[in-house]
Parts: C-alpha cells; structure tokens; sequence
C-alpha cells in the first residue's frame, strides 16, 4: 500500500517498520515541528500542504500519522485528506490482527481493537447526532448506537474469557511448581530476539520471524540444563503503549509477572540511547508488577559490534537493579552457556531469613505462604511473630516485599550450596 507519513519530528525509524510490517510504502514524508494542535494535530498551512499532494497522487491510499491520534483528529484528518489515516497504535493493531493464531492471541486482540474503537465511535455518534455524516456503517445514528451497545456486551464476554484464561495458566503454572520446574520469562522490546534466545536455551527450532510482534502467544520449552527450568517468551513490548492496550494481554503478560526470575532482552547492535530508550519502556510496562522479582540483562547481538562498544554498552547499561548484565549472541549461542548458569544461580542459591511480624491475620497468611514456598525452621507467637525460614534465593525479594506490607522487619544471612529445600 502506497502511504504519505505525517510527522512532529525528523525520527521515524520505528514508524517505518511498523509499516514494513504491514506491506506499508512511505512516498512521501511530511514533517512539521510543532507541538500536535489538540483538534487538527496538524496545521491548516500544512494539512492543506499534504491535502494538495494527494490530490496530484491519486495511486496513494492513506497517510499514516507518526503518534497517537484522538478520535476528534483522526476524524478532522479523514474528512480533510479524503484517504484514510493510521496513527501509530492503528499500526499496532492491524500488525496484531495479522500475527494473532491462537484463541487467545485473537480474544486479546479483538479486546484491544474494540477498546480502540470506542472513542471513535463517541465522536461518530456525535457526529451524527449534529447531522453530519462520518460514514461508519452506512446506516445512520441509530446504527451507530446500536453498534456502541453490541462493543459494550463483546468486551463484557470477552473479559470473562480472557479471566478463565488467566485462571488456567494459573493453574499450569502451580502444577509446573508442584513438579518441581522454575519458571524464567524473556520478556522485552519486540524485536530484540526473544523466540531466537528460546531457540538457543532449549535446543528447539521455534520459527523465528523479523518483524514485529511476530509472538503475540507464549511459547514454554525446557532449558537445556540439570535443573528443571522452564522458559517462555511473550509479547514484545513498545513506547508509549496505552494502558487499555496492556490490560487486553494481562493473560499473557501474566507469565512475566509470575515468573520466577525474567530475562530482559535488548539489541545491542542498536545505539546506545535507543537503547535506553527501549530498556526504559520495557521497565514501565513490567517493574509495577514484578518487585522483588530477580532479572537478569540480556545484551543480544553482541556478534555485531567490536569489543569496545559492547564493554562500554555493558557499563552503560548496569544500573545496578539486575542481578548480572550479560553480552549474548542468540543465533550463534555465544555466552548462552553463562546466562544458563547466571540462570541457575538466581534460581537455586539459598538465603536464611529471620522476620519479625506484627501478631495479625495477614502475618498468619505470610507465614502460610512461608510454609508453601520455603522451608520453615521456627515460629514464636507472642507481641509480634518471630519466624526463621530458608528460601531460595529467587524468593527473597518477594518476602522482603510482603513483610515490608505488614510493616515487619526482615534480617538475613545468604547461603550457597547445601541442603535442597
């Protein structure tokens, strides 16, 4: 499809392989600097400016708006253009849609288009109701509010779903531990290499795709390793994603947030600040669910750049919050033996706590949960409640995180080696 690209600023990298994703062409870029107007995104000196090539191009189809549009500025556009207008998180979607196989990958995706929807439809109705024609549905405002009750119902069903849905994996992933596996989730920006590191940590062929979003289920192998660990890859992430769009794939995201200990995986082919940039959105999406969680920072691609480079990416890239940051190549398996190890460290080291509760119900529940997922050596009841407990050390920070709820204290004396729990 031949497009022109609308733009606030000279850098549409990612914009363009969205599109490439979809079979997009860019003929013509327009950019403008200056900050979106609230109702036209666009000024009317350049709206015209874009309106005039397309008439003289009457072989391109649409123009793809390099942002998130509001449902009043898409339908300013549409009207004033006369093609149709993507903005960025239409992108997202359509490249969804395309790659959505399972039920599942299709409920969340059909959540997510219809929690689009909505505010357009408002601004349709409005429309309508103003006497204009906004041309959805071809039949009037009567159709449009119809429609609007119908979206209403779907996401209602389709939310019960996906809740049974969640509740299954929750299901698996107890019946994972209770056979003994731990649980690791590569989680980061899409495209990064996530489905060629599953490939490379468990031996298998998983078909490997350079686009993105190419995984939109997860996939669970086995690592190659004497400790049973199980690993999944998940969606990839992106900048500037709506909340509405993260909640339709909480089933999935779910997986990283249970995890036992996550993998985030960045190019390190890529320059440094976009790096970060990718590192700091791949954080937002998942650190608010996932405190005391144990990482590990992945640099992949390291086959890519000379040695000096990737030293000084490594540095750069330590913020100290990840238990080891380590240089990869997926696809040759450089340095994937020593993230199986750094793996199986986080995950069998032992640690001895030793916790003062206050006396209450919830602290019961603490313990409770201690007596689950840890080796319990004493509990003393009196003014507080006194417990001395062994853990793996993957476990810690999410004790650390429950006492700290209850306004406990927690003291502790690392171990290596020794005893199973």
């Amino acid at each position: 499809m031949k497009t022109v690209v609308i733009s606030t600023g000279f850098e549409i990298s990612e914009l363009k392989e969205l599109m490439r994703s979809l079979g997009m062409d860019a003929e013509k870029v327009f950019v403008q600097q200056r900050e979106p107007h609230p109702k036209t995104f666009l000024g009317t000196g350049k709206i015209e400016e874009v309106r005039e090539y397309l008439e003289e191009r009457p072989d391109i189809e649409a123009a793809v708006v390099n942002g998130e549009l509001s449902s009043a500025q898409m339908y300013y556009l549409e009207k004033k253009l006369g093609v149709r207008v993507y903005d960025r998180i239409r992108l997202i979607l359509d490249i969804f849609t395309m790659n959505a196989h399972s039920s599942e990958a299709k409920l969340q995706v059909e959540l997510a288009e219809l929690n689009y929807q909505i505010p357009f439809l408002r601004e349709w109705i409005h429309a309508a109701k103003k006497g204009e024609h906004p041309g959805f549905m071809a039949g009037g405002e009567y159709a449009l509010d119809d429609y609007y009750l119908m979206i209403k119902r779907r996401i209602t069903r389709i939310k019960r779903e996906l809740r049974n849905i969640r509740r299954d994996r929750e299901n698996k992933r107890r019946d994972r531990r209770k056979k003994g596996y731990y649980l690791v989730a590569v989680a980061g920006y899409t495209n990064a290499g996530k489905s060629s590191l599953l490939n490379a940590l468990s031996g298998e062929n998983i078909l490997v795709e350079d686009r993105m979003f190419s995984t939109l289920s997860t996939t669970t192998r086995r690592i190659e390793s004497d400790e049973k660990i199980l690993i999944t890859d998940t969606v990839g992430f992106i900048r500037d994603l709506p909340p509405w769009l993260i909640e339709a794939f909480r089933a999935t995201m779910e997986e990283v947030f249970e995890a036992d200990a996550v993998i985030i995986l960045l190019d390190a082919s890529e320059p440094l600040d976009i790096m970060k940039e990718k590192l700091k959105a791949s954080e937002e999406i998942i650190f608010p669910d996932i405190e005391g969680t144990p990482l590990i920072l992945a640099l992949n691609k390291m086959d890519l750049i000379g040695p000096e480079d990737l030293k000084m990416k490594k540095t750069e890239m330590d913020s100290g919050r990840y238990r080891a940051v380590l240089p990869i190549s997926a696809t040759l398996h450089e340095n994937t033996g020593t993230l199986v190890e750094e793996i199986e460290k986080v995950l069998t080291d032992r640690v001895s706590l030793a916790l003062t509760l206050p006396n209450s119900s919830e602290s019961e529940s603490l313990v409770s949960w201690l007596y689950d997922n840890a080796k319990v050596l004493s509990v003393e009841r009196s003014s507080v409640i006194e417990v001395e407990a062994d853990c793996r050390e993957y476990l810690r920070g999410k004790v650390e995180k429950k006492a700290a709820e209850l306004g406990g204290r927690i003291r502790s004396r690392t171990e290596r080696g020794g005893q199973n729990l």
